[in-house]
Formats: C-alpha cells, structure tokens, sequence
C-alpha cells in the first residue's frame, strides 16, 4: 500500500507548435483579395494581415501589388508553407536568415504563361523590418532603427508554376516524375 498522505497524481501534457487559423478571399472583384493568418500556438497572434491588388492580368502576364504583414519572397524554403517542404522543418540557415515576416509593399508579377502557369516571375518590395527571424526576439518585431528591408528576385520555370513562386513544392514531393526546374535569385539588403 502507499504511505499515508501520499496521492497519485498523473501528469499529462500536449503542446501543439503550430496552431493556425487561415481567412482568405476576395472583395468586390477576384483581382482584390486579403489574407491573414492567426497562430493561436505562440505569441503574436497575427502571422499575416495582407490585401493584394492584381491590376494587370491578361492572358500571357500578371502584376500583383500586396500591402500588409507578410513575408518578403527569401527563397523556396522560407516562403512556401511547411506542407510543401521536404522535411518537416526548415533548415536552421533559412530559420535563421530568413523566416520572418515584415509590414510592406511587394509588387510581383509574371510572364510568359504556359499550359503549367507562368515561366518568369519577379518581385520587389519594401518592408519595415528585416527577413532574418535570428536577428529579432520575435516575429514581425518593431524595426527601431527605422531602416527599410529591401527585396528583389527573379526565377525561370521552364515548365511554368502553377499558383506562382509561393506554391511551388520544394523537392518532389508530387512524384510526378517529370523534371520540373526552378531557377532564380533573390537578393534582400
């Protein structure tokens, strides 16, 4: 038997790294859309808060201008959700280096359409705040020293990306068994 005075106490515990809520649509037209995406895991609450604007969209290109908190395209890595990834976490350079988010303007387009979406994509854009998530105690954290992000990038798909550079699948995961290249820079300053 147990001592007297001594009780069983069962510890249990669950913690949840990720726990997102996601809204999305479009306002008056489908070429006017908002986004914003609440993590109810982790401290802040707001992950992204955007409105985008495609103000040119014909059959061979597109222009988008997306104002709001939102990350600045750093690489496939960084701007893909985790579900397009090989593994199931981001590698620690690109954590560090770049894995935040940042209130701004990033105008974005693409050229040269194809049966599998657009070949060439661009962006540039402007932020207050810094991609780099090891320089910051938190996301999205105040820019004190009132300095701009700067970003620009360019890719070639020869076989085109269907939803654009954001949607691309790291890898290949699809198993299509088609080679699919992706080829581009971005530089962020």
């Amino acid at each position: 038997g147990d001592a007297p005075g001594a009780s069983d106490t069962t510890v249990s515990s669950f913690k949840a790294r990720r726990v997102r809520t996601r809204f999305g649509g479009h306002v008056f037209n489908e070429d006017m859309t908002y986004y914003i995406q609440l993590e109810h895991a982790a401290s802040p609450n707001v992950l992204d808060a955007l409105a985008s604007w495609r103000f040119v969209n014909n059959e061979d290109s597109f222009v988008t201008l997306t104002l709001g908190l939102q990350k600045f395209r750093a690489g496939l890595q960084s701007d893909n959700s985790s579900r397009s990834l090989e593994f199931t976490e981001r590698s620690i350079a690109t954590r560090t280096f770049a894995d935040n988010r940042a209130l701004g303007a990033l105008l974005w387009g693409g050229l040269m359409k194809s049966d599998g979406g657009h070949r060439l994509g661009w962006h540039v854009g402007i932020a207050n705040g810094d991609n780099a998530a090891g320089s910051q105690s938190t996301p999205a954290a105040q820019n004190t020293d009132s300095e701009f992000m700067y970003v620009a990038g360019l890719f070639f798909a020869p076989e085109g990306l269907k939803g654009g550079p954001t949607r691309h699948v790291e890898g290949d995961l699809e198993h299509s068994g088609k080679f699919e290249p992706l080829i581009g820079v971005n530089y962020t300053g």
